[in-house]
Formats: C-alpha cells, sequence, structure tokens
C-alpha cells in the first residue's frame, strides 16, 4: 500500500509517522516506524480518515487530523461532518488527546506558537475563499483572526508560521489584489 504522507519525529529522530490506507480505500490510519528495527506500529484504529497535521516544538507530540468515514453518501442523504484536531504521542497512542472538533472540513494546521501554546489554521472554504484561526491548545478556544469577523468580502488566506516571539504570525493572502502577498498578522 502506498504512503501517503510520512515525517520524522523532530526530537530523537528515532522513528517516522506516517499514513497509510488499505486497499485503496483512501482512508488514512497512522502509522509508527521505529528506524532501529523497522517495526511498524499501528497508532490510529478508529473509522475516520486520520492525517499528520505538525508536531510541537518542545515534546515528540504530533498534531493529527481525524473526519469521519462518510458511508451516508450512496443512500443519498449527509450527516453533518465535523474534523477533529488531536494531540498524539506516537510512543503512548491511547494517550491521545482530542483539542477541538472543528465544524465542516478543510481544516488545516498551519504552525504551531514557538512556546507550544496556540496552533494558527486555514480553513478552506472554498478556491476563491479561506480563513485564519488561532486554537488555544490548553482551552480549547477557537478564535477566526482573517478574514475579520463582519468582513464580507472574500479573500484567501494561507498560514505561515508565527514569529520565534510569537508575537504575530506570516501569512499570505489576495485580500489586496489579484495576487497573493506577504503579510504579518
Amino acid at each position: 500500500e502506498p504512503v501517503r504522507e510520512a515525517t520524522y519525529e523532530p526530537v530523537t529522530g528515532q522513528y517516522i509517522v506516517f499514513a497509510r490506507s488499505s486497499g485503496g480505500d483512501e482512508a488514512d490510519k497512522l502509522y509508527r516506524l521505529d528506524l532501529p528495527g523497522k517495526q511498524v506500529t499501528l497508532l490510529t484504529d478508529t473509522p475516520e480518515r486520520h492525517g499528520i497535521e505538525a508536531w510541537l516544538h518542545g515534546s515528540p507530540r504530533l498534531l493529527t487530523s481525524s473526519v469521519p468515514l462518510d458511508r451516508t453518501a450512496q443512500g443519498g442523504t449527509r450527516t453533518s461532518v465535523v474534523q477533529t484536531l488531536s494531540l498524539l504521542d506516537p510512543l503512548q497512542p491511547q494517550s491521545r488527546v482530542k483539542l477541538a472538533d472543528l465544524p465542516g472540513s478543510g481544516w488545516g494546521v498551519g504552525s504551531v506558537s514557538w512556546d507550544d501554546k496556540r496552533v494558527a489554521l486555514t480553513r478552506y472554504v472554498s478556491a476563491n475563499e479561506s480563513q485564519v484561526w488561532l486554537l488555544d491548545i490548553a482551552s480549547g478556544a477557537l478564535t477566526q483572526l482573517l478574514p475579520a469577523v463582519g468582513k464580507t468580502a472574500k479573500a484567501t488566506y494561507l498560514v505561515g508560521d508565527f514569529m520565534r516571539d510569537n508575537s504575530g504570525l506570516f501569512v499570505t493572502s489576495d485580500s489586496g489584489g489579484e495576487f497573493n502577498e506577504l503579510m504579518f498578522y
């Protein structure tokens, strides 16, 4: 089965976390590959599509996302989709902690603050519209940053990195015209 994405554990580099589906079902599960012995361990075993998002800076914990598999689409109805963002220690997968249930799908982690307290998220709405949100890891509070609440003009916003001192966030956006520009929030 093909591996769709993979990432080294950044603190010690002793293992890789990768995503793979089986039988062409496109329902990725996450696995850990221990490098010394090449042993593979399943990390997620729920009926969801799992994704690798980002590592925290100060510990070998990984932000992951999951979306329930929509088995109702063939029957002509759909349930309300919720994307879950979780924090996973790949060496102790049973200790996975749910951080937030995000409404709809299309959410992606742009970056993690250097103090590991906040996560900047991009929410894809359409080819012409996306949003930037901030998630507080401790409380689970979710705040929309861009576009400003109440602003009606549509634009795309893509999250970049936090400043090293966590004072702001780099973003690219076409809100100022036809082309994407680098901005600082």
